[in-house]
């Protein structure tokens, strides 16, 4: 094949390449977000990025290890918080030991930058998931996975130690709609949450796996062991507890909100809520104000 000839092939790829792709999108039934390739698979590169560490601790090691994070780790957290290590860190211990083969305890960690999450690797070089000698002999880290989060918010709690703070592992069916599901949607609810009574609930977090986003759709199943892991603090147990009212009235408050019903009727498209998983934890230590 002559260079004309291999020029002339390439145009025509291109050409039908571009009418494949016009046809596609003139079918869809509603617009898609397009995969941020060119941020490392990050939907805003400008945002602080995170670290999620679960730790698995043996049964007749657990208490040791609740009252090592209780003291010794959280005083080390603080150190690398007040020497720029990490920007803030929320500590979190599960109330049932192996409750839906959870973790016992959950670190969250949020960087600065992308640089900052890269240089946690030289304390990983000395502490495996930031953990001392002492506390490796207690439990190890049962995953680590880089995250971006899509949303958040902290509302001063009254009483802190009242909170139940409920934990969700999520796979994803569409990882480019789902920034987008829990903006219109997720946020909202949970923003009407915390204005009914006393305030149902006082924090929600959604954290979505860095690799869920590089790689679409079609590759989400290969992220392990979670896609995306929601954290929603509650009150107090009074509040879980009444979280169908909650609902219910939440529903009748937006119903004027057309991109909130939109995911009311569609939102099985943007999460697959049949893999979707729970636990319960109490917060051990957190630098969020």
């Amino acid at each position: 094949m002559n260079i004309r000839s291999l020029r002339y092939s390439l145009c025509l790829a291109v050409a039908w390449g571009i009418l494949f792709a016009m046809s596609t999108v003139s079918g869809a039934e509603e617009p898609k977000l397009l995969p941020m390739r060119t941020t490392a698979g990050l939907l805003n590169p400008e945002e602080p990025y995170s670290l999620v560490i679960g730790y698995q601790a043996q049964p007749e090691t657990r208490i040791a290890f609740r009252k090592y994070l209780t003291k010794e780790f959280i005083g080390q957290l603080d150190r690398w918080q007040q020497g720029g290590v990490l920007q803030n860190y929320q500590l979190l211990f599960q109330n049932i030991a192996a409750y839906n083969r959870y973790p016992d305890a959950i670190l969250i960690i949020t960087f600065p930058n992308f640089r900052a999450t890269y240089n946690w690797n030289k304390i990983e070089e000395e502490r495996p998931g930031g953990l001392s000698e002492d506390g490796l002999k207690l439990a190890a880290p049962k995953y680590s996975m880089i995250t971006e989060r899509v949303a958040q918010r902290f509302v001063q709690a009254a009483d802190p130690s009242d909170n139940v703070i409920e934990v969700g592992y999520y796979n994803i069916n569409d990882s480019n709609l789902y920034p987008q599901f829990i903006k219109e949607y997720v946020v909202p609810l949970w923003d009407n949450w915390i204005g009914q009574g006393n305030g149902a609930i006082t924090e929600y977090a959604v954290y979505k796996a860095m690799d869920a986003f590089l790689f679409g759709r079609e590759h989400t199943q290969y992220v392990e062991p979670w896609q995306a892991l929601v954290v929603l603090g509650y009150r107090d147990a009074d509040a879980y507890t009444n979280r169908a009212r909650m609902v219910l009235k939440s529903y009748a408050d937006l119903q004027t909100n057309v991109r909130f019903n939109y995911w009311t009727a569609k939102e099985h498209r943007a999460q697959a809520r049949q893999q979707f998983t729970i636990a319960f934890y109490r917060q051990i230590g957190s630098s969020w104000k």
